[in-house]
């Protein structure tokens, strides 16, 4: 994905920023701080028709009457690139942004790939020393340094943990952040985000394991309809 391509997503044309503001400024807000729970977010799915499969199936299009007739028929489509110009690609749930503080309580984390660097005053105002950076400058987030991942790596070298979301599909300088473990991923393992060597490197590493599976207080992100990103936590976490 270029740069150009990442822009974009911070910008909205017109359809999408009025869906924005008539159906989805609440939600978006409530995001933003740190505020929306899972029920939260999949009411707001629900009521805009965009549901899991086999919901479809059995139950058909959800009744979508409350929204202005302009948009019912696109709702489903334009929902989710207005969340994430505004928010972030991964769904950052209440129950996600508490389960993550509780994993790295104590640590010191670079983020990279930070977009709108919408986690790292949440983090901070739970305790964990966190700092977002990003390689494209982006537009109203001063606290998101603008720094290359691998400049990020040399800078903030006494970082104890790396956490990446949604790292560009395609990338070509991801394979980077495994010289510096522990690393945390979110993100598909052969799907919209990273690049192929990456995904491939980590999948053959041992040393690996996905926090909702190891601990059975941790919550991960919520998927969109046709996504399948998750949490995955590389390296020796507890002794990072």
């Amino acid at each position: 994905m270029s740069r150009d391509d990442n822009l974009r997503y911070f910008e909205l044309d017109g359809v999408s920023r009025e869906f924005r503001d008539e159906v989805m400024t609440e939600l978006i807000a409530c995001a933003k701080a740190g505020e929306m729970t899972k029920a939260d977010w999949v009411s707001f799915c629900e009521s805009v028709g965009i549901v899991p499969t086999h919901q479809w199936l059995h139950h058909g299009r959800p009744h979508l009457g409350h929204l202005p007739e302009k948009f019912r028929s696109i709702a489903p489509y334009i929902a989710r690139d207005a969340y994430v110009s505004e928010v972030s690609w991964a769904v950052y749930t209440k129950e996600y942004i508490e389960s993550l503080a509780r994993l790295l309580k104590g640590k010191r984390v670079l983020e990279v790939c930070a977009g709108r660097g919408v986690l790292q005053p949440l983090m901070q105002a739970r305790g964990v020393d966190w700092k977002s950076t990003d390689a494209i400058k982006i537009p109203g987030e001063s606290h998101v340094i603008t720094m290359k991942a691998d400049q990020a790596l040399k800078y903030y070298d006494h970082a104890e943990v790396v956490f990446a979301s949604w790292i560009p599909l395609g990338a070509n300088w991801d394979s980077v952040l495994l010289d510096k473990l522990p690393l945390i991923v979110v993100g598909e393992e052969m799907g919209c985000t990273g690049g192929q060597d990456f995904a491939e490197a980590v999948g053959k590493m041992e040393n690996r394991f996905e926090p909702a599976e190891r601990y059975d207080w941790f919550e991960d992100v919520p998927q969109w309809e046709g996504m399948h990103d998750f949490t995955v936590v590389i390296g020796d976490l507890e002794n990072g």
